[in-house]
């Protein structure tokens, strides 16, 4: 598990000064909550689940796609697209066993390369790529069946995350005032700034937490930020706060963004936050995964709610399967939850998760897919 040390480290972009001021933008205005639900954190009942596999998909080891265990997973109807966030060398195609097929997007220069990725979305026979430029971002068209740049789309803002919803995209631009006006941007598809989203009107210097920030499964996307209790659902045409989650004396207060960034976050470290990491829905169950952060403590959680019955209750990660949970990947349409496991991390555990694993995982492999069903 990664130490809070090294988290905070990896959290900030050191490219912060290189960045270009941008253009102004239209404001949609404060995004209001009404209509959201407000979830204490502290009167969530805990509740220790554990979990039981339902499948496992191996990610084929090759001796020229090592991956690490923090992965972005994006699928098509044939294929699983692969780009590891701590390598961050390009984009591994595999198909729907887990067998490799490719490096199918690679970065460097040359030919048919890209200049880097921050992040990328599967869009009918396209990948597209949001890559950084220095002073902007731009989007990369890549045909997945001739494995060539077929198109470029040059931005006026700089982005480290982003989503396609409809004929719209999200641009998400992070705490990165006075660089960047707004956190979000609406984009159409030629590039124009429709209007900009969660004002930076703090006057403090921050930089850009870089991290996954869209979260789309079963067509609905929601963002998640790192200094903010809130949760927000996307359409093409709105944005509104889903969620809120209250969590006490350890909500960020708005005169951390005031101040000194190393300052203030010593000071938010000292006294403990919250952070919620992701988000995935489907018709009838809501999964919240976030962490505690204290001096040297880092903690896991999970939230789980039932939108039928609104039920709720949390869990928190303790023993194996703290190592075991660590990185989630999504959930189904069925309510499975894919989480991205370490083989040494899975071998140790078989017998905790009742497996009889007889299909030639080694140690050292790439990490596996696993399905895994909630016990009630």
């Amino acid at each position: 598990m990664e130490s809070m040390k090294l988290r905070i480290l990896k959290i900030f972009a050191f490219v912060f000064t290189f960045y270009a001021c941008e253009k102004p933008i239209k404001s949609n205005g404060v995004i209001g909550d009404e209509g959201s639900l407000t979830f204490v954190f502290d009167k969530i009942q805990m509740n220790s689940n554990s979990f039981e596999v339902y499948t496992l998909i191996p990610l084929e080891t090759t001796p020229n796609n090592f991956l690490s265990d923090n992965l972005t997973v994006k699928t098509s109807e044939d294929f699983i697209f692969v780009f590891d966030e701590q390598i961050r060398d390009g984009i591994h195609k595999f198909d729907q066993k887990g067998r490799y097929v490719s490096q199918i997007i690679s970065v460097g220069e040359g030919p048919e390369r890209v200049n880097s990725i921050a992040d990328f979305i599967i869009s009918g026979d396209n990948i597209e790529i949001l890559s950084g430029k220095g002073a902007y971002s731009e989007i990369i068209y890549f045909s997945i069946v001739d494995e060539k740049i077929v198109n470029k789309l040059k931005l006026e803002i700089i982005g480290f995350s982003f989503e396609k919803i409809g004929e719209t995209y999200y641009l998400y631009s992070s705490y990165n005032f006075p660089f960047a006006e707004y956190r979000v941007s609406k984009i159409d598809l030629q590039g124009n700034i429709i209007s900009g989203l969660l004002k930076n009107d703090y006057s403090g210097k921050m930089m850009p937490v870089v991290e996954r920030n869209f979260f789309t499964n079963n067509g609905s996307t929601f963002l998640t930020e790192s200094f903010s209790n809130k949760i927000y659902e996307l359409t093409e045409h709105a944005f509104k706060t889903k969620y809120i989650i209250d969590f006490g004396r350890n909500n960020i207060q708005q005169d951390f963004f005031e101040n000194d960034m190393m300052m203030a976050f010593e000071k938010l470290n000292d006294n403990g936050f919250y952070s919620i990491r992701n988000h995935f829905e489907t018709t009838d169950h809501a999964f919240t995964n976030l962490v505690f952060q204290k001096e040297n403590a880092y903690e896991q959680y999970q939230i789980f709610f039932d939108k039928k019955s609104n039920e709720i209750f949390k869990n928190k990660l303790q023993g194996p399967w703290i190592e075991l949970l660590q990185y989630p990947i999504g959930i189904t349409d069925t309510n499975l939850l894919i989480f991205s496991i370490p083989p040494q991390v899975l071998l140790q555990n078989a017998e905790l998760l009742n497996l009889k694993l007889n299909s030639g995982i080694e140690i050292d492999d790439n990490p596996v897919l696993v399905y895994l069903k909630l016990k009630k």
